[in-house]
């Protein structure tokens, strides 16, 4: 009753289209008449589509009209006069990138260019530039900027570093946070008991956890990391925490640095799926893979011992990893994991990956208020788009429901009717089984599904449908479940 959704053939990219509908009759009036209006298609050439600054903290958030790879990644800033600022690359991600501008004071224009910038699946690198609009500066020389480290309160100690473990074959320690976390210009440090410092570099971070690899460490015993510029989720109080972790698998007769050696470490092994985990609450499955890897139409598919499969969404390719969910496994469960379509990163074939793996609930934690409403935000991205959440829309989404302004309902409700997800074009079978992914944290089951099905070919909208399903005892669970009010959709 208020929208139509209609296949095109045989158009091109980057090019504005005018369409008309006829037969249409507006509100209560008995007479057809015809609409008119245009669309644009979006260009298949790789563009910086959206520039944010935050004039506060003078970040500059970037994203991508396509998923990206980088190579030796820089940035530049100038104003409309060729003056340059300092610009530093802060985190990138597979779409979007946070660049911190310095001693921008004035409100103005200003440019922004990446190089070694390549579309996902190319070689192709090229330099990408757009404009952006510096809004809430004083103009003036600011009174504030001057550090303010006495009045700037210590955050709560209850954020601490929950877990520490070390493998010593890859030489990566993996961090736990007792909550979730944000980062700003997020360093570490590594020191042996006599106070040696050893060279640490951030590989991986995510919202509750961190992959750091450690070089030079050949001797067992304990080390003491320390990771400063991070913060409660929520808060802007950024503190340093640490922890020991303990070295265990060193043989100390190979202490001598070995710099030419380890650089490509077991060069004659196969390329090969090196851990497989499975988060049974978030329903996602992370792998881990032995070397760097490139895809070219990357399955993964994921079966029970009696050759069961079960529904799995990928969400996230890497050098040398992915993440997907996978609903419906069993705690206590074995299952095997196939991944085709990969090849060592250089090489020429492509091949498959066997694994299996088994899953293990995590012990029970209580989470804070802001900790559920981010992980329903990551989870509605994720589910709901196919894709792990950029910074801002993740801080745009949580800050709308700890305020009140949505509900478990009305999130869920706008990330469906979201131009990203109309973009995936699901066909009907394709938008129930979403439903009962989003709605049930299941996949679907086979009557079930045909009634939807039914329900849809005896001209039931899809909007009405998602709203049964939002109704749903099932959907009732999962807003308890992260303390979020449920709400209704009219």
């Amino acid at each position: 009753n208020d929208d139509l959704e209609f296949h095109v053939s045989n158009i091109a990219a980057g090019t504005k289209y005018n369409f008309t509908i006829n037969g249409v009759r507006v509100g209560a009036s008995k007479t057809d008449t015809a609409l008119s209006g245009n669309f644009s298609t979006p260009s298949d050439a790789l563009a910086i589509s959206k520039t944010e600054f935050d004039a506060k903290d003078n970040e500059l958030d970037l994203s991508f009209s396509k998923n990206v790879i980088y190579k030796n990644a820089a940035v530049t800033v100038k104003d409309a006069t060729g003056n340059t600022y300092t610009a530093r690359i802060i985190e990138k991600d597979n779409d979007d990138m946070e660049v911190r501008v310095s001693n921008i004071s004035t409100n103005g224009t200003y440019t922004v260019s990446v190089s070694g910038i390549a579309l996902r699946g190319t070689n192709q690198y090229v330099t990408l530039s757009k404009d952006f609009t510096v809004r809430g500066k004083a103009n003036t020389a600011a009174t504030t900027t001057k550090p303010q480290t006495q009045v700037q309160p210590q955050p709560a100690a209850s954020l601490t570093i929950r877990k520490a473990e070390f493998d010593a074959k890859d030489n990566e320690l993996d961090l736990s946070f007792s909550k979730n976390v944000s980062y700003k210009n997020a360093a570490v440090t590594v020191k042996d008991a006599a106070g040696k410092a050893y060279t640490a570099k951030i590989i991986e971070k995510d919202n509750d956890d961190m992959d750091i690899r450690v070089s030079n460490i050949s001797a067992n015993g304990t080390y003491t990391v320390s990771v400063s510029g991070v913060a409660l989720f929520g808060t802007n109080q950024y503190v340093t925490v640490s922890k020991n972790f303990v070295v265990k698998g060193k043989t100390t007769a190979t202490a001598k640095p070995q710099t030419q050696t380890q650089k490509q470490p077991a060069t004659t092994a196969a390329l090969a799926i090196k851990k497989v985990e499975y988060d049974l609450e978030d329903k996602e499955l992370d792998i881990d893979f032995n070397k760097y890897v490139q895809y070219n139409n990357a399955k993964v598919t994921v079966t029970d011992s009696k050759g069961k499969s079960y529904s799995v969404k990928l969400i996230q390719k890497d050098k040398d990893d992915m993440e997907a969910i996978v609903f419906g496994l069993a705690n206590g469960a074995t299952y095997n994991v196939t991944v085709s379509g990969i090849r060592e990163q250089g090489k020429a074939a492509y091949t498959t990956l066997k694994s299996t793996f088994t899953v293990k609930a995590a012990p029970a934690r209580k989470k804070t208020a802001s900790e559920n409403i981010n992980a329903f935000v990551t989870r509605s991205y994720r589910m709901c788009l196919n894709r792990n959440p950029e910074n801002a829309g993740l801080n745009y989404w949580t800050s709308r429901l700890q305020n009140k302004q949505e509900t478990a309902a009305s999130t869920v409700n706008q990330f469906f009717n979201s131009n990203e997800m109309k973009a995936q074009k699901l066909n009907n079978a394709e938008y129930i089984e979403r439903c009962y992914n989003v709605m049930m944290n299941r996949s679907s089951d086979k009557q079930g599904k045909q009634f939807w099905m039914n329900q849809l070919a005896n001209g039931k909208s899809k909007k009405e449908i998602l709203n049964q399903f939002l109704a749903s005892n099932e959907f009732s669970k999962i807003a308890k479940d992260y303390n979020i009010t449920k709400g209704t959709i009219k």
